[in-house]
């Protein structure tokens, strides 16, 4: 990869002083509780703000947050991270590009960049009003860099060749991140879990030459399960994607890759937040749906990582307002943290949940992207990490 395309090997030849430098970071940070008390995304870019300041730049702070098609949120909400310096919030593009000419402030904090239809529909029109906001441009949104949109892909070209760049917290990232694409020590334990079945589902088939162990969590599980006839009740499944497992149980025998469901779960009736039991069977009743992994489960996959040499996990599953629904992801947290083997958590929740648990002190990397890490492991292409490679 072209080390030019990195801050870090350039920016001691940049003038950067009273210079106004777009910095896009990733603080989706959760919102349905104390957001403020995960940090752990802010800590991760502070290095990046700190080094930019050091060169006297004006910084102008492009991020998202969640789904506005479902729920809106703005990222005023973020200003206590910024409490420390002068910082200007600015909702309305128009508006932020006259005042990034000012000097009065140290950060301009922009509106969610998913507010503006042109984000996510990747426009150019919007992706030049972007860029009127600063004089260089770097991308240190590593949780984003899978995504095609406006600020990820469009503004390297925009601004091009020594005037855009790759953050610090990028350069970590692939760095830590490289061990497992690369050269990963055997056995390579690999967990799955979280909602976003449709995004991770197909990308198993590319970690089958890679792995030797996976085992799929909540509700990751729910899809296979189906397809091998069991009984899910209300379970989370991704009916779409049922054609693709037998292509990946046979891809999987071939590279002789053991794929483990759950034999027991702890589920809920009727819906997620509903009351939690424990079931013996992988077969869940009609009117409940799988929240966690059970005792026996729970045994098999820490026995399973206490074997590994190297171990990822993405995906936290179990529901924060049932703490007994958290057991099983809390011992293989435990298990992850030893000095005997290289460990990544990645995303936002389940990175979450380690540090809660505060069984982290063993952990090799918390990485700030779930999707993202789990696609540049794989071997997909990162359409935002390829906007830089592309520049001349």
């Amino acid at each position: 990869m072209k080390k030019n395309i990195f801050l870090s090997h350039a920016i001691d030849k940049l003038g950067l002083k009273n210079k106004r430098v777009l910095l896009r970071v990733d603080l989706n940070v959760p919102t349905e509780c104390d957001f403020m008390t995960y940090d752990h995304k802010y800590k991760s870019i502070s290095p990046t703000i700190e080094l930019l300041r050091s060169k006297g730049a004006k910084i102008i702070i492009a991020t998202h947050i969640g789904r506005p098609e479902k729920e809106r949120v703005s990222t005023k909400i973020l200003l206590p991270f910024f409490s420390q310096y002068n910082t200007i919030f600015e909702p309305d593009i128009d508006k932020a590009i006259q005042i990034s000419k000012k000097n009065d402030y140290d950060i301009l904090l922009l509106e969610n960049l998913r507010f503006f239809e042109g984000e996510k529909t990747c426009s150019k029109d919007f992706a030049n009003k972007l860029a009127q906001l600063g004089d260089y441009f770097v991308n240190d949104a590593f949780g984003v860099l899978h995504r095609k949109e406006a600020s990820t892909t469009l503004l390297p070209a925009i601004f091009g060749k020594g005037k855009s760049f790759l953050g610090p917290l990028v350069e970590n990232e692939l760095n830590a991140l490289a061990k497992l694409k690369n050269n990963p020590e055997k056995p390579f334990v690999f967990i799955l879990g979280g909602k976003k079945i449709h995004s991770k589902l197909p990308l198993i088939e590319k970690m089958l030459d890679k792995v030797d162990t996976i085992l799929l969590c909540p509700a990751m599980s729910g899809t296979f399960a189906k397809q091998a006839g069991k009984s899910v009740g209300k379970s989370l499944v991704d009916d779409s994607l049922l054609g693709l497992i037998p292509d990946i149980l046979k891809k999987a025998k071939k590279h002789d890759v053991t794929i483990m469901l759950p034999v027991d779960y702890q589920v809920a009736k009727d819906n997620f937040d509903g009351p939690i039991s424990y079931i013996k069977t992988e077969e869940i009743p009609k009117d409940y749906l799988e929240v966690s992994i059970g005792e026996k489960t729970v045994k098999l996959f820490v026995d399973q990582i206490k074997k590994g040499k190297t171990a990822f996990f993405n995906g936290a599953f179990g529901n924060s307002k049932h703490p007994e629904s958290l057991h099983g992801i809390k011992e293989l947290f435990k298990a992850m943290n030893s000095t005997e083997i290289f460990s990544v958590i990645a995303g936002g929740s389940s990175v979450l949940c380690a540090l809660t648990f505060g069984l982290v002190k063993n952990i090799d990397h918390l990485s700030t992207g779930g999707g993202a890490s789990f696609t540049y492991i794989s071997g997909e292409k990162l359409p935002g990490l390829d906007a830089f490679e592309t520049l001349t």
